[in-house]
């Protein structure tokens, strides 16, 4: 009898073993960054961490610290209205699109002001294009959208893209797209 329960009670805990492995071994060691609805503060305080490593004539330190979950991979050139980005990313197949807000040059101020609202799909003809580039941000064909941050992010999305496409074969796979006052805009 003794024998028989043994066999049974080993045969069980055999089951459970094999179904704790099955159940969460994949996410132990395929775990990856999901995003939550809702706010949460410490992610929130994380990508101002970030968005504050971008500073140029308007720095003054914010004593917030540095980024303790990413890392910088990628800071852009100076390119349309004098618009930049940064990608940042971390251990848990997450990215960050950082981009820079408005400085002190008239051509930051051109894309603020820059302001007739454009159909929310569309071509452009961008500077130095030979063909119009399609874009479409809204299904509603009532919506519009800020023509000088249109610009500027059709622009930067020629950087972008390329990249994001390059870190999506690595396995980062959630991306945040955030910016301060017109990064703000041109990443909404």
């Amino acid at each position: 009898m003794t024998s028989l329960f043994c066999l049974k009670f080993n045969r069980l805990c055999f089951s459970i073993v094999v179904t704790c492995i099955v159940l969460f071994l994949p996410k132990i060691l395929f775990s990856q960054h999901s995003f939550h609805s809702g706010f949460d503060k410490n992610e929130y305080l994380e990508l101002l961490k970030i968005s504050s490593q971008q500073y140029d004539t308007t720095y003054r330190p914010m004593g917030i610290g540095k980024p303790e979950k990413f890392k910088l991979l990628y800071r852009s050139k100076e390119i349309g209205f004098s618009n930049m980005w940064d990608l940042w990313i971390s251990d848990d197949s997450c990215a960050v699109i950082s981009i820079r807000g408005t400085i002190g040059t008239s051509k930051s101020w051109l894309s603020n002001l820059y302001s007739a609202m454009l159909p929310a799909e569309g071509s452009i003809l961008l500077p130095n294009h030979k063909t119009e580039t399609y874009y479409k941000l809204a299904s509603d064909k009532k919506a519009s959208v800020h023509s000088g941050w249109l610009f500027s992010m059709l622009i930067l999305a020629e950087e972008i893209v390329p990249e994001l496409t390059g870190i999506s074969k690595l396995g980062y796979s959630n991306v945040y797209i955030f910016g301060h006052s017109q990064g703000g805009g041109i990443a909404f």
